[in-house]
């Protein structure tokens, strides 16, 4: 089984990035997790007018598993699921599955994603339970599970996404690691300037745009107890799980095995820091709505996205 054949689970940012990330780190891939975000084609984020949530581009595994010609099974399992499970476990199969996030008991915070799905690596079993494999667990800090889990745990929260599971069916070796990682940083360089650029297109806002007019939506309202603190519930969730913290902790990863000046990293991750605190203080707000404290808010949110594009323009000017 392949918990037992040197398999050894890093953190991702994203759940499928995870999972797809770390068979190929076992299949000997010499590369970070960011390689396989940037090096497919991203747009970021983008939002129209009313807009309280975001659509964005950070699920892009699928594009990279085509894009890259890589052989894989996806489908869902209707018929002895543990027997498909004791199959693909024991004959080593590279086996991912969809689950319920709120029924994994590994994370406090899987408890509040809802019915989100999660991609976990299923690698090893025994009876009455399954060696999971997850480089991306919902936590303040970067944190990764690795263990055993109970049977009947996973079997529920893969019965809540209707039994659906990926198999990777060869070991990459159509991934030439120098391809992949010189693709990705000049894919960086192109969503950066996009990024800070921002602006409208078409009834669409872009880049750090959208992170304003979410903002000035939801000081519209305020007055509104209830549908507040349940919008606010959900954006904090969007913006700390759904792609606007995700793409820039992916380029961190990228920056830093680029090697660029430390203390722009260094100003990026508190930057994170900050983004971070505004979330918390959203939450405050939609606990107990007030428009002055919002406007605060909304301050330290309109300088740090000034702050931020300064630093993107530093980065991409002197280092890309």
């Amino acid at each position: 089984m392949i918990y037992q054949n040197g398999y050894k689970t890093a953190v991702s940012y994203e759940c499928l990035n995870a999972s797809l990330f770390n068979f190929m780190k076992f299949c000997g891939k010499s590369i970070n997790c960011s390689d396989l975000y940037f090096s497919v084609d991203v747009n970021g984020i983008s939002a129209c007018e009313n807009m309280f949530l975001y659509q964005s581009d950070i699920h892009q595994e699928g594009e990279f598993l085509k894009q890259n010609h890589i052989d894989y099974l996806y489908g869902c399992c209707w018929n002895d699921v543990e027997k498909f499970l004791e199959e693909n476990v024991v004959g080593s199969n590279m086996l991912a599955i969809f689950v319920m996030s709120r029924c994994l008991n590994y994370s406090g915070w899987f408890q509040h994603s809802g019915n989100s799905g999660h991609f976990v690596n299923v690698i090893g079993m025994r009876k009455g339970s399954f060696y999971i494999s997850d480089g991306y667990v919902l936590s303040n800090e970067e944190k990764f599970f690795e263990g055993w889990i109970e049977s009947e745990q996973l079997l529920k929260a893969w019965r809540g996404k209707n039994n659906q599971y990926i198999i990777y069916r060869n070991k990459f070796e159509n991934i030439y690691e120098k391809i992949l990682i010189e693709k990705a940083s000049i894919r960086l360089v192109t969503i950066l300037k996009s990024y800070s650029k921002g602006g409208l297109v078409n009834e669409d806002y872009f880049g750090f745009e959208v992170i304003k007019k979410i903002f000035y939506n939801i000081a519209l309202i305020l007055e509104d107890k209830e549908k507040c603190i349940n919008i606010i519930y959900a954006v904090v969730h969007h913006l700390r799980w759904g792609g606007f913290l995700t793409i820039k902790y992916f380029l961190i990863d990228k920056l830093k095995a680029l090697k660029i000046n430390r203390n722009y990293i260094s100003e990026y991750e508190n930057i994170m820091e900050t983004w971070n605190s505004i979330c918390m203080a959203l939450i405050k707000v939609g606990i107990k709505p007030d428009k002055q404290a919002f406007q605060k808010v909304i301050g330290v949110m309109e300088a740090l996205c000034e702050s931020e594009k300064s630093l993107l323009c530093n980065i991409y000017s002197k280092c890309l």
